[in-house]
């Protein structure tokens, strides 16, 4: 077995190749709490922007965007969970 300097482990360089968390519209909408009407006016304002993917290309939404306009529309951003 090789062993590893612990030099070599200071400059080593890390990739996570993580994809970020993302909802269907119907579960962007039951995360954040938000009635459809109002989901639509962000869609069209452009605060929350779904993104197609996969081979069916449904609309997909980041969970960091919901945030910041749950945030914007709501108060402070919290870190964690969305809790009602």
């Amino acid at each position: 077995m090789m062993e590893l300097d612990i030099d070599d482990l200071k400059n080593a360089r890390v990739v996570f190749n993580a994809v970020p968390l993302t909802f269907s519209r119907r579960d962007a909408m039951i995360y954040t709490g938000i009635a459809d009407k109002l989901f639509r006016e962000l869609e069209r304002s452009g605060s929350i922007r779904g993104r197609r993917i996969g081979r069916n290309g449904q609309f997909m939404y980041l969970e960091a965007e919901l945030r910041s306009a749950v945030a914007a529309l709501f108060g402070d951003y919290v870190d964690g969970p969305i809790e009602f």
